[in-house]
């Protein structure tokens, strides 16, 4: 999968700290509140599509459910 770089920025950030609300993503990242927003619940739905998103190296994991 191919990841934006505002994908990575958001979940760099998110890894940080998952509780910020999106205000506070979107201006840490320099983006809007609703682009963030939306990122956001794209990445939450990949990942609840059999995704899993690791800490270390930030590497996207593909779950086959094995």
């Amino acid at each position: 999968m191919k990841m934006r770089q505002i994908d990575r920025k958001l979940l760099t950030e998110l890894l940080k700290d998952a509780k910020r609300s999106d205000r506070e993503l979107a201006k840490k990242l320099d983006v809007s509140q609703p682009t963030d927003s939306r990122r956001r619940m794209k990445n939450e739905k990949e990942m609840s599509d059999g995704y899993n998103c690791s800490k270390m190296g930030q590497t996207w994991i593909r779950d086959n459910g094995n």
